[in-house]
């Protein structure tokens, strides 16, 4: 397919999250890759933002962001990065007050086992963070949980792979 130009809208649900001193902030990713803190008492206004990634044809956050009391996490897809020969993919932890960052994971390399066809680290799905831990999928198959503290990886799990269901199937 021909290139259309960067994708900059929003495709993640916006986070409406507590900051320490009880004002509240809406916290939103974008495809162009930038993170968005708005100030929902003055109009919307906006408070910080961050550029994490270059926006390309396919977008570069997607589908969802999570945060805890203190941290937005944030998954980078950026699949359309692969035809420029660079790893899609990554994770990165920012302050929900100042949208500082406290860490990047980058990403993994990508490890499909059904093959080299189609496999990416695209982290294009929306993550969850509970526990310590943030999960992520990505588009290799595998589901991989992060440390909040410092991104360190913590778990993989190949999801890609030939499971026998209820009916036997």
């Amino acid at each position: 397919l021909p290139n259309h130009g960067p994708d900059l809208d929003f495709a993640s649900p916006p986070i409406l999250a507590a900051l320490s001193a009880g004002r509240q902030v809406i916290l939103a990713g974008a495809k162009s890759g930038n993170v968005y803190a708005f100030d929902p008492d003055r109009s919307g206004r906006i408070l910080w933002t961050v550029g994490l990634a270059k926006g390309d044809s396919l977008g570069a956050i997607l589908f969802g962001s999570a945060a805890d009391d203190s941290t937005l996490y944030v998954a980078l897809s950026n699949a359309g990065a692969s035809a420029l020969r660079l790893n899609p993919g990554g994770l990165v932890a920012l302050d929900i007050g100042t949208g500082v960052r406290r860490w990047t994971a980058q990403p993994v390399p990508a490890n499909c086992s059904w093959g080299k066809q189609a496999c990416l680290s695209a982290q294009a799905a929306p993550i969850f963070v509970m526990n310590g831990a943030v999960f992520s999928g990505a588009a290799d198959g595998h589901i991989r949980a992060y440390g909040t503290a410092n991104g360190a990886l913590l778990w993989d799990f190949d999801t890609g792979k030939t499971y026998r269901a209820v009916n036997g199937v």
